[in-house]
């Protein structure tokens, strides 16, 4: 919608006053901040914690809006980083140990 898939790019079009740049930024706020709610029923109310993470939590724009979206289901933890491609190589670790078994869908 931007242009562009760096988030670093957009805040910069933000802080210069872009307001297109700033509507999309609470968007995609707004979208996580959904995506949240829709789980929190299944916890019947019983949730220790929401953490962010992921490469978009290195955004304090982003996340200070979804914990306004959010901060009243538990308190919002943010841990910025993308750890997808470690724990891929943990669980092929962990079938390659015989601690897992290979499942095919």
């Amino acid at each position: 919608m931007l242009g562009t898939s760096d988030v670093r790019e957009v805040v910069k079009r933000i802080e210069k006053g872009d307001q297109y740049a700033a509507d999309i930024m609470e968007a995609q706020a707004y979208q996580i901040a959904k995506g949240v709610g829709l789980l929190a029923p299944v916890l019947k109310g019983e949730c220790d914690a929401v953490i962010l993470t992921g490469g978009l939590a290195y955004n304090e724009f982003l996340t200070d809006a979804v914990r306004e979206y959010i901060g009243f289901i538990a308190p919002v933890a943010v841990i910025p980083g993308e750890f997808e491609m470690e724990a891929l190589a943990r669980g092929g670790l962990r079938i390659m140990l015989g601690q897992e078994t290979v499942n095919e869908f």
